[in-house]
């Protein structure tokens, strides 16, 4: 499914038009279970920040981050 179908109606504060087309292949709120295509959900728990996992993520294939706020590094 395309980035685009999946945050259809959903605000976008960041992104790109390329990013529109990018084919997710699987959902994960973890970096250890991204996989090529994936889409990271970096979220901010009682322990751990997920924003700090970005770059594992990226590492392990993630196609894409949904985040609460601004990255301190990127997918590139």
């Amino acid at each position: 499914m395309k980035l685009s179908e999946l945050l259809e109606g959903v605000p976008l504060l960041e992104g790109s038009a390329e990013a529109d087309e990018t084919e997710i292949t699987a959902l994960s709120m973890h970096s250890e279970g991204c996989t090529e295509g994936a889409l990271f959900f970096a979220i901010r728990g009682g322990k751990e920040d997920g924003g700090n996992y970005v770059s594992d993520a990226a590492a392990r294939g993630a196609a894409a981050v949904v985040t609460e706020r601004p990255l301190r590094s990127s997918l590139k």
